[in-house]
């Protein structure tokens, strides 16, 4: 059973990602690229796609929240790469990050 502190924080994250589609005029066959990641690849992203999004949670916590917002934006989740926490917390995974690969920054 999903915890309600996690469904809400995925709640404000697709809010988000949709209110960035918005303001950044997302046509509607964009999509976000969802995936968790470590602190120093989410530099990497920051550093070269823009707008972005991601929110840092426990590795106990992450896996759930990155299924539910994977599910709330229609996206299926690749069996291969099935996350739980141990799995997270030994690759060390700290962040759900959403991109746009067709949008990179420019400067």
């Amino acid at each position: 059973m999903t915890s309600q502190p996690i469904e809400l924080k995925a709640r404000e994250y697709v809010y988000d990602l949709r209110n960035l589609s918005r303001e950044f005029g997302f046509k509607p066959d964009e999509t976000w690229e969802v995936m968790l990641v470590t602190h120093e690849e989410r530099l990497v992203f920051v550093r070269n796609y823009y707008p972005i999004a991601s929110a840092k949670a426990l590795p106990e916590l992450l896996a759930e929240m990155f299924d539910l917002v994977k599910a709330k934006l229609s996206q299926t989740i690749d069996n291969k790469k099935q996350w739980d926490s141990n799995s997270i917390a030994k690759n060390h995974l700290e962040y759900i990050i959403a991109f746009n690969p067709a949008r990179l920054r420019t400067c």
